[in-house]
């Protein structure tokens, strides 16, 4: 009996111990005087009762938890907590306390409780909330904190860590962060490698850490570190179908190869001590030339080599390099392991579109893989489809099905590489496919009315622009047809009409242009073909009660689809373009309802340059009209009119062409402000006083 009594009284001591609800009194009772409290035997009475709750509440959660799941599933056992407070428990009250958004109060609950009442899962929520509130150091601070508590991380923590941080943009601003970053990379190496040792088939061993780790080396510039990353990827570890995805994306993400990699806070504090010495190394010369020639700055730019003439790479050939590279990876993981890793829309989205910015042969390597692995058949032959790039015709899933993403890429491909005919066949292709027609917006219209403008007729031949007006009509039919069942998506912007107006431009086709013209202002071409406007002796009259005009639309018919200078100068090259007199006068009347002030204002903002471009255009093109217009034929009945339409275009053509002179003055002195603000590593000797004698390099004589 005495051994049963002393472990009972451990048990009860352990209970006080970590905050058991007891009674006040009680408590006094034992502090005061515990030597009556045995004589009386209330201690022991206490101490039994708590025994039997903590056994009573053991009985009742034992349907929810058999015996030994709680230390299976990483939880501390019902017997060893606080009053049988559990990890799972401490969870859901740190989830409400998020929730109210009391992230430190949730922090400061986990620290005080004991233990054995906290695992790796309370850790990770509170981690993922410190990311998600942008409190990037706490996060590592509560990773550290749970090292300290010797609470082993796994590989969900790791995941929470490179996920959430993988979402910042500008990581200029955490340097400190990032070198945090790559130490926790180490750290989930060393983790892989003690769970291969310990348990090889262990379900931690996982890309997924790895995947967020490299989507974050993607983000700061670090391309040379995520290429090793995913060629130490093997084993359990290989890279999956995300993989593949991420790599694609980063590498679609890149923009320059000049860029360089975002520095950690200890590259930039060694790179400043660098400085530091160079500058104390120069300070013990008191001559150039008794200086090394590290110090000289010899690798500066007079002493550079000279670049070759064929110059840097283009970020985008490189691109297209790399990602046939990873095609070529994910093609043969798909043969090794095809019930692991299958090809997606995704990866063919992204890799079409990294490869219709390359060079000729990345193009042929494209409408390959678009042949083998696209459910939609190519209007090339395949006589012309290249065979030197031949992936595996055998794919386990199939052909995978067109979708949003890879009919973009596709027509950006057929642009790019200059098959518009191609381009335009894949859309009546599936404009036909009643099933398919929805998967085309307003973006994929783009392209396609893009290919139209783009378009060539064969040699001997006029080409023609019905089929654009065509596919534009059709794309404002089926916006009506969506609008009513409830979907969208083909809302049309100015680029469609402007590609329109291009298209009947290079065919010489007023009635196109025409009927473009109407389906943007709503205003017939009757009115500007059978009436006259009234002769005005002074276009200052325009506005008065004797000549009123006609009633202008206050609104577009059309949302973001304003008839302006552009449309307007497309109009008067494509009547100059047929040397029809009754076109040009068409083209005239309806420059002369408009007014030149809707055209000619003055310009700001980012698209100045083609704003200037544009009006330049119309000028000359007016003015060329008109002059055909005076100079051929018979005499015209609104030449008073013509004459004041030309004045108008020659007084702004002189002002444009001086304001585009001023512009290009700005830009210089910008330009060489900008120069001067920059020193580069050989200017710096220039501004470093030496005692003695000057070289002439030194002096930039």
């Amino acid at each position: 009996m005495l051994p049963s009594s002393r472990s009972t009284v451990r048990v009860a001591s352990n209970a006080i111990a970590c905050y058991s609800t007891v009674p006040k009194r009680a408590f006094t009772a034992v502090k005061h005087d515990p030597q009556s409290q045995r004589q009386e035997n209330g201690y022991g009475n206490f101490v039994k009762g708590l025994y039997d709750r903590n056994k009573s509440i053991e009985k009742e959660r034992s349907h929810l938890n058999t015996r030994g799941s709680d230390i299976t599933k990483g939880n501390t056992p019902l017997r060893l907590t606080v009053k049988g407070l559990r990890p799972y428990d401490v969870v859901q009250r740190t989830n409400i306390l998020l929730e109210e958004g009391k992230l430190d109060y949730a922090i400061s609950m986990v620290e005080k409780l004991p233990l054995d009442c906290v695992n790796v899962i309370v850790w990770n929520v509170l981690i993922a909330a410190a990311i998600k509130a942008a409190r990037y150091k706490l996060a590592f601070e509560l990773y550290y904190d749970m090292k300290r508590r010797h609470i082993q991380p796994n590989s969900r923590t790791f995941t929470t860590l490179f996920v959430g941080l993988s979402k910042i943009d500008d990581w200029t601003l955490y340097a400190n962060i990032l070198g945090r970053v790559f130490n926790t990379y180490d750290q989930l190496l060393a983790h892989f490698e003690k769970l291969r040792l310990t348990n090889p088939e262990s379900p931690d061993i996982t890309p997924w850490p790895l995947n967020g780790y490299l989507t974050l080396l993607g983000k700061t510039n670090h391309y040379a570190r995520m290429w090793d990353v995913f060629y130490s990827m093997e084993g359990r570890l290989a890279p999956d179908e995300v993989t593949y995805s991420i790599m694609l994306r980063a590498i679609q993400s890149r923009l320059s190869l000049d860029l360089e990699p975002v520095e950690t806070a200890l590259d930039i504090e060694e790179k400043e001590n660098q400085m530091m010495v160079q500058s104390e190394t120069w300070s013990r010369f008191d001559d150039l030339d008794d200086a090394p020639e590290e110090t000289l700055g010899l690798i500066s730019r007079y002493f550079r080599p000279v670049v070759e003439k064929d110059g840097k790479e283009s970020v985008h050939v490189k691109n297209a390099a790399d990602a046939r590279l990873l095609w070529e990876h994910l093609v043969k993981a798909t043969r090794r392991e095809p019930n692991r890793i299958q090809i997606d829309s995704s990866h063919v989205s992204l890799v079409l579109d990294l490869l219709a910015k390359g060079k000729p042969s990345d193009h042929l390597a494209a409408f390959d893989i678009l042949h083998h692995y696209v459910d939609l058949q190519p209007p090339l032959s395949p006589s012309k489809i290249s065979s030197s790039y031949k992936p595996s015709t055998t794919n386990v899933a199939g052909r995978l099905p067109i979708t949003s993403f890879i009919f973009s890429s596709l027509l950006d491909l057929c642009v790019r590489s200059a098959r518009v005919e191609s381009a335009i066949n894949y859309f009546q292709l599936l404009a036909e496919k009643k099933t398919a027609k929805n998967v085309i917006d307003w973006k994929h219209m783009l392209h396609v009315m893009r290919a139209f403008a783009m378009r060539r007729a064969p040699k001997g031949q006029v080409p023609d622009a019905r089929e654009a007006i065509s596919a534009l009509e059709w794309m404002l039919r089926e916006q009506e047809v969506r609008e009513t069942t409830g979907n969208g998506g083909l809302n049309p912007a100015i680029d469609h009409f402007v590609y329109a107006l291009t298209a009947a431009w290079k065919a010489a086709d007023m009635n196109s242009a025409l009927r473009v013209v109407e389906l943007m202002t709503g205003m017939q071409r009757d009115k500007f073909i059978n009436a006259t406007p009234p002769v005005r002796e002074s276009w200052k009259d325009r506005n008065t009660k004797q000549f009123p005009l006609p009633v202008m639309p206050q609104t577009p018919r059309y949302s973001r689809c304003r008839w302006n200078t552009t449309c307007m100068a497309l109009l008067i090259k494509t009547a100059g373009a047929t040397q029809r007199r009754e076109d040009i006068r068409i083209a005239l009347r309806i420059l002369y309802f408009f007014g030149p002030s809707r055209f000619f204002g003055s310009q700001t903002g980012p698209q100045v340059e083609d704003a200037i471009a544009a009006q330049t255009e119309l000028a000359k093109r007016t003015i060329w009209c008109i002059d055909y217009m005076l100079n051929t034929g018979d005499e015209e009945r609104e030449s008073a009119v013509w004459k004041k339409l030309r004045d108008i275009a020659a007084d702004q053509l002189k002002r444009l062409a001086v304001t585009q002179v001023r512009n290009e003055e700005k830009a210089a002195r910008q330009e060489e402000l900008r120069r001067m603000e920059t020193v580069e590593d050989g200017d710096m000797q220039l501004l470093v006083p030496v005692n003695g004698r000057r070289s002439g390099w030194a002096t930039g004589m």
